[in-house]
């Protein structure tokens, strides 16, 4: 009786657990976005930038492409063009509602200038810099008091303290001179701390002013084809004085994460970023947002703990995009749950909210970076890259002498991975004995530990004599 009555209360501890588990399970709340069109324009913009009021109108500002800056209100069906030849980088003063401040540089045509008026003049602030790409754009936050920027571009970073008016060289301790990225920190006064992403040397640091710089990357792999670690893109937390956390981004290798202040870094999520955008409410609400830059399919994502866990949001309603190239979330997000983002699809914005649901998104378990197929001489070379691969048990290839036709598996045996979460791998198989002058398809197929497989693909190549290759 006494061992019946025990194991009657395990039975009943156990259903209480596991429908505490179920209710956990249940209460995970995915997110969910509606997005619509920012006005007209479905051209490139290269940046955003958002000026808002205390009563929820707002004033958004767009870098085009082709180097024009435009302005939309929330009560506005078509963009405003403020001028042209000024630039696609563009940044406002932090003290916009004062000074009316616009900053605008070139990533395609190496000049910059400056608005004092809401963009209605515009003036040259090129003394000093060179003819060059310029692909950042970083104003202090005490910008009112030390009249302070930064820009990054191919030849490294210059500052100016003087509005823009002069620059000056902003390079010691730099060993990349092509720098994609520049954040400040949000208590530069006080800290004086400033971080440059390299192209081929990984994510710097300084914490003077740009005086010195050191660099910062420990825990960030290196890029395929890159010297060093190629940083994509790069955010700073706005509690930054107090969390030290700053999020980079490494060419086909992931998006990570320093929570202190630069010195180590860790994964936080497999795929790179082209974009990545963080609430002002960081400290309580901890969101950030990323676009996905290599690798298809591309994604926008969210995560609502500092990088832990990840949502997917619905893009569909975009048209097909290579890229997204700037984030930006509402100054008044805790509020208005509001977020933009523009890339060669124009601009649009996104209304988030969050619904009690028990849908889950599944991870990405193979990320290819690279599939090509190189023609030799009767044979096809097949190469294929991968930035991260989880649960991940190998790959088989397959061909077709048409682009729609019937492939069939050509590998005698399942081709091993060689990748991990954390780490990519580059592989390569030999199609041989092929006719020359006649094309064939490829698709190359990943295999997980449960037998389930994604197809990529196809891509072609035509062998021929001239080629001599795989001799």
């Amino acid at each position: 009786m006494k061992n019946r009555l025990i194991f009657t209360m395990i039975i009943f501890s156990l259903i209480v657990q596991v429908i505490l588990n179920f209710a956990a399970w249940s209460a995970e709340s995915p997110v969910t976005v509606v997005w619509t069109t920012v006005g007209s324009y479905s051209e490139g913009i290269s940046s955003l930038a958002i000026y808002q009021t205390t009563d929820g109108t707002y004033v958004l500002l767009a870098g085009t492409d082709s180097n024009n800056v435009l302005q939309i209100t929330n009560n506005d069906q078509v963009w405003s063009n403020l001028g042209s030849n000024l630039g696609g980088i563009i940044a406002l003063s932090p003290d916009y509602s004062s000074d009316q401040t616009i900053f605008a540089t070139s990533w395609n045509a190496g000049y910059a200038h400056k608005s004092t008026d809401g963009g209605i003049s515009w003036s040259s602030i090129d003394n000093g810099l060179p003819f060059d790409a310029w692909w950042s754009l970083a104003i202090s936050p005490d910008y009112a008091v030390d009249q302070t920027l930064f820009m990054g571009g191919n030849s490294g970073v210059y500052k100016s303290t003087d509005a823009g008016l002069s620059w000056i060289p902003s390079q010691q301790g730099l060993t990349d001179y092509a720098i994609n990225a520049v954040e400040i920190s949000p208590d530069y006064a006080n800290d004086t701390t400033l971080f440059a992403g390299g192209n081929n040397r990984g994510v710097f640091n300084s914490t003077n002013g740009g005086m010195n710089w050191q660099s910062a990357n420990q825990g960030l792999p290196g890029s395929p084809r890159y010297i060093g670690p190629s940083i994509t893109a790069l955010a700073i937390s706005p509690a930054f004085a107090t969390d030290r956390t700053i999020f980079a981004s490494v060419f086909s290798q992931g998006t990570y994460r320093s929570t202190d202040a630069g010195a180590s870094w860790q994964q936080i999520y497999p795929r790179d970023a082209s974009a990545i955008g963080i609430s002002p409410s960081f400290k309580q609400d901890q969101t950030l947002f990323l676009s996905t830059y290599t690798g298809t399919p591309h994604l926008f994502t969210m995560s609502r703990d500092g990088g832990q866990t990840w949502d997917t949001l619905d893009t569909s309603q975009f048209v097909p995009s290579y890229y997204i190239a700037s984030i930006l979330v509402s100054n008044k997000f805790a509020e208005d749950d509001m977020i933009f983002c523009a890339g060669d699809i124009g601009a649009w914005k996104g209304i988030i909210s969050v619904t009690a649901s028990t849908t889950t998104v599944p991870p990405v378990l193979v990320t290819i970076t690279e599939f090509i197929a190189v023609p030799g001489d009767h044979c096809v070379s097949i190469q294929w890259g991968t930035a991260s691969e989880l649960d991940n048990s190998g790959y088989n290839i397959y061909r077709s002498d048409k682009k729609k036709g019937e492939y069939l598996k050509i590998n005698t045996a399942l081709i091993s991975a060689q990748g991990s979460p954390t780490q990519g791998a580059s592989y390569e198989f030999i199609d041989k004995d092929m006719k020359n002058r006649k094309t064939y398809y490829y698709k190359v197929e990943d295999v997980d530990l449960n037998g389930t497989s994604t197809m990529h693909g196809p891509v072609s190549a035509t062998p021929r004599l001239i080629y001599g290759i795989g001799k």
